[in-house]
């Protein structure tokens, strides 16, 4: 029987954190490496990823999300564990991916800490330590895809026309685009930018066991040999293959990526999580730049500690961590939706019901998680975990780590500020209190220098979460989030150019995003895929009437506020 061999290099387009289950005296997650110290993803990790994509690539042919696991395919592709019937063979092996020799093996400790959800503000002892490898890592990237004879329990997929081992093919190069085109995300903290990756160069030969040739060349040269000798034309495959007609019959899935720029409007400071930088302060040679000649113009060295210094990556390069905008932009999300529930109800105590803190989350997670019952765990989930994902319930949005357009414009704006805490009984500076940062200093009125990439995702949405999160990026465009450190302080303030926002989304013909599709969609892995350039909104692009987004922004903000007025607090919900 014939064996397909792909091949490809993972190129990661942000950090990867894929743990190991461990920890050391410093570091609560330490990442996955094998025997030699070097960082690898498992083939099981990939193999689940993919099987994941299939799912969501068969609900769009109308699978039953509670049953897809059921569908004939997936079990000819994937396998299934012993059963009826004994189970079956995965006609796919996966391989670890080990890391490529000529990329770096380099790893980074980010800090995280929660948020107080009544102060407003980083919760006590929630500070955490994990370790990241660098997104400069590349991995190799294995395959192989086994023809298989055919046996009675696949006879519904013969009957379709195509057969098992074409059926299962199709499907795994279904999946093999989507992640060419970067729209996977594997291992942890996905929903705060980690983990983007796609495929590059992907290849593909075949091994005919059958062909003397083939087993004498895979003999004496190994794969290297075959691959010279039975190279496959993917594109030709895929034609070969065929594309079947599409019949949507339930709740098929859907990503939509939004993109604009965020431009500091306030100095903003977002602390690394490590100690002391050191700064060169130049105090004469500074002045003398700006045409001041207080003090004689000689250059002055002196070293300063600084005890809160801007967060950088590994090329020293400032930028908001994914994690620091989804906690802010969910403390947000939480005051609207306080502020909506208390008209209804007038309760403190209901609002908290509608919006867990922070201690009742885990609670509520551990104790959802025991009923494994995903209707009872998104019925009883807080409204904004519905969004957000908790314990026991995966998110439908992710937010990209905000690097700045321009890094070298950026780090000149970066600018000493210090500050001194107060004696609430004298009114004098308190002793041994001065303490000092490095936030970034917008000019006025404030320009591109500081303009970062800002971008969230929702994944597998309903329409309701789109208007929830529209009303967030209208409040962001209104400048009325803050995000970092000093929030109190006046520090934080940004906003979101809506003429820089760009839509982008994978979808189905006949669901949410169908009006944004245009005249002639093109189509990755089975998904009509809507470019960025395609749909481009402008000024306020949810609020006017002219943009092609506006109905759907129309749409779901009503059925956001329909479903706070069905809501109901637990005791409440039988009456």
């Amino acid at each position: 029987m014939k064996t397909y061999y792909f091949k490809g290099k993972i190129i990661l387009d942000s950090p990867l954190h894929i743990g190991s289950g461990e920890a050391d005296d410093y570091v609560d997650s330490l990442i996955v490496r094998d025997v030699d110290g070097k960082p690898f993803i498992p083939g099981t990790s990939l193999c689940g990823l993919m099987a994941s994509i299939a799912k969501d690539r068969l609900r769009l042919e109308g699978a039953d999300k509670k049953k897809v696991e059921e569908e004939p395919v997936l079990k000819a592709l994937f396998g299934s564990a012993r059963g009826e019937r004994g189970g079956r063979e995965s006609r796919l092996i996966v391989l670890d991916a080990k890391l490529s020799e000529e990329a770096e093996d380099r790893s980074l400790i980010r800090d995280r800490t929660s948020v107080d959800r009544k102060r407003n503000s980083a919760a006590r002892d929630h500070l955490f330590h994990d370790e990241i490898l660098s997104k400069k890592a590349q991995f190799d990237y294995t395959c192989e895809f086994r023809k298989r004879g055919k046996i009675g329990e696949e006879k519904s997929l013969s009957e379709r026309g195509l057969g098992a081992n074409r059926e299962a093919l199709h499907l795994l190069l279904d999946v093999l685009e989507l992640i060419e085109k970067g729209w996977a995300r594997i291992g942890g903290k996905t929903g705060t930018g980690h983990g983007y990756f796609h495929l590059e160069g992907l290849t593909c030969f075949y091994f005919e066991r059958s062909d003397p040739d083939d087993v004498l060349s895979f003999a004496l040269d190994g794969l290297e040999r075959l691959a010279e000798k039975n190279p496959v034309d993917l594109k030709k495959l895929r034609e070969k293959l065929g594309r079947k007609e599409l019949c949507i019959k339930s709740d098929p899935p859907e990503v939509l990526i939004i993109r604009g720029i965020l431009r500091p409007v306030e100095p903003i400071i977002v602390k690394a999580g490590y100690s002391i930088e050191t700064a060169e302060y130049r105090g004469s040679q500074r002045l003398a730049e700006e045409g001041r000649s207080l003090i004689p113009c000689q250059e002055i060295e002196k070293t300063i500690p600084v005890d809160a210094t801007f967060c950088k990556d590994e090329d020293e390069i400032p930028y908001l961590p994914g994690s620091a905008l989804r906690g802010c932009l969910r403390s947000q999300v939480e005051d609207i939706l306080r502020t909506l529930i208390y008209r209804r109800f007038k309760d403190d105590d209901i609002c908290l019901e509608a919006v867990w803190d922070l201690e009742n989350l885990k609670n509520k997670g551990r104790e959802l998680s025991k009923k494994r019952d995903f209707e009872a765990i998104e019925s009883q989930a807080c409204i904004v975990s519905k969004l957000f994902g908790f314990t026991a319930l995966g998110g439908k949005i992710r937010f990209k780590d905000a690097y700045p357009l321009d890094s070298e414009k950026f780090k000149q704006r970066i600018k000493l500020l210090d500050h001194v805490a107060i004696d609430r009984f004298t009114g004098g500076a308190a002793e041994g209190k001065k303490f000092n940062s490095r936030p970034f200093f917008p000019k006025n009125p404030p320009d591109d220098s500081g303009d970062l990439q800002f971008q969230l995702e929702l994944v597998d949405f309903k329409l309701w979460h789109l208007g929830l999160v529209a009303l967030l990026l209208k409040d962001l465009q209104l400048g009325k989030i803050r995000i970092g450190y000093g929030r109190t302080k006046g520090l934080g303030k940004v906003k979101l150019l809506p003429e820089t926002v760009e839509i982008e989304g994978l979808t189905c013909e006949g669901d949410i995003l169908r009006e944004l599709l245009p005249e002639s969609p093109e189509t990755i892995g089975g998904f009509l895929y809507i470019p960025p350039e395609k749909v481009k909104p402008g000024k306020n692009f949810w609020l006017s009437k002219d943009d092609r987004f506006y109905p759907i922004v129309k749409k779901a903000v009503e059925a956001f506020r329909k479903e706070i007025n069905s809501w109901r607090p637990p005791e409440r919900r039988s009456q």
